[in-house]
């Protein structure tokens, strides 16, 4: 890429917007530095980026700050394209060694070297800029025809090779290769963590996506508007059978044990306590708004002794019980019948089915919280 001109026009913009994407050799630090004192001079191309990322963002907030493409910004794009050319099936034919595939990425993982202390103008910005991330794809096309047969990967097929079809026999095979697979092979993943913890809104966002790292995301929650964001795309996103995304929650909770692992301050934990209850209350609401009254648990999710990954979100209200009684209730779930009936019955439920998390939740909170031994949880 040339310029940053070219870059955004075959990369960033269809990246940002939905599109293809035209990969093509790779880029150095240098390279990436060079394109960010570029931004004076593609302006057209940034403009694009910045009306799309503010569109995005009225999904998450009211009013969405008006957007202003960074360096910063142009050095996640950077590494997200080398992180692509190094998993694109052509690279192997490229006049590229291991050795110079392994430079790509070190050369990726210094771009992600960037400011991240929390603004919230940052935060947006970031999410709107990789939102895409987990959306990326690339299709494959193998055709045959009766004197011989070509793929395509990554581009489609010339439209001459399809040229009297019938006659010349010509058939079709289209595979797409998901973003997982793109994204998070053996040699790309590290990169690619190390650009979502620049933008922990990404995986907030985007439920059930990838590993949550509270200590950076700890001030979304502390955002009125963000954290309501955030549990209507639990809500937004489902999951088989269930009104709300398992994985994102599970996901969540799996990020509270490892948040602890770190001795955060008391505070920390609280936010992060909180939210999780307000979200098992939220599923409390939303069956007793469909009418399941005092009927039996019934997630598909929970059924076939699948409980085990969502058992420790389930168990942390019970947990807290006896630990902070006030944080063990969700905002308005007493003053709500059927929203505390189904309330009591989510608890019981979980007591019955796996009592060992409670006590699993104890054991690691209990550092923070001291038990109120005459309750019960």
């Amino acid at each position: 890429m040339e310029n940053l001109e070219t870059f955004l026009e075959l990369f960033g913009v269809p990246f940002v917007t939905g599109g293809p994407m035209t990969i093509g050799n790779p880029l150095s630090y240098k390279q990436c530095a060079e394109l960010a004192t570029q931004l004076p001079h593609a302006s057209l191309q940034t403009e694009k980026i910045d009306q799309a990322r503010t569109e995005i963002l009225r999904g998450v907030v009211v009013d969405p700050p008006i957007m202003l493409m960074t360096a910063a910004d142009v050095h996640l794009l950077c590494a997200i394209y080398n992180v692509l050319v190094t998993s694109h099936p052509l690279a192997d034919s490229w006049p590229v060694t291991e050795r110079h595939r392994k430079r790509m990425l070190r050369h990726a993982a210094r771009m992600c070297h960037l400011p991240s202390d929390w603004t919230r103008m940052r935060a947006l910005g970031r999410y709107a800029l990789l939102h895409n991330i987990w959306s990326v794809f690339r299709k494959d096309v193998k055709l045959s025809w009766w004197t011989g047969k070509d793929e395509f990967l990554g581009q489609d097929a010339p439209k001459r090779l399809y040229r009297m079809s019938g006659l010349r026999r010509v058939k079709e095979e289209v595979e797409y290769t998901k973003a997982d697979v793109l994204l998070l092979g053996k040699e790309q993943q590290t990169v690619v963590h190390s650009i979502l913890s620049q933008a922990p809104l990404v995986t907030l966002l985007a439920p059930g996506t990838g590993p949550i790292d509270w200590s950076r995301s700890l001030p979304a929650l502390r955002d009125k508007e963000i954290s309501r964001a955030i549990v209507s795309k639990i809500f937004a996103t489902k999951g088989d059978g269930e009104s709300w995304n398992p994985a994102s929650l599970a996901a969540f909770t799996f990020g509270l044990i490892q948040l602890l692992e770190s001795s955060p301050k008391t505070n920390e934990v609280e936010i992060v306590v909180s939210f999780l209850v307000y979200c098992a209350g939220a599923i409390a609401a939303e069956e007793a708004r469909k009418g399941y009254g005092k009927t039996p648990v019934s997630w598909p999710a929970v059924q076939n002794e699948k409980l085990d990954p969502l058992a420790p979100f389930f168990g942390l209200p019970n947990a807290m019980r006896k630990l902070e009684p006030e944080l063990s209730l969700p905002p308005g779930i007493v003053e709500d019948p059927a929203m505390k009936e189904r309330w009591l019955i989510h608890r019981r439920f979980i007591a019955e089915r796996d009592p060992g998390i409670i006590d699993f939740w104890h054991t690691l909170l209990s550092k923070y919280f001291k038990p109120e031994v005459a309750r019960t949880a």
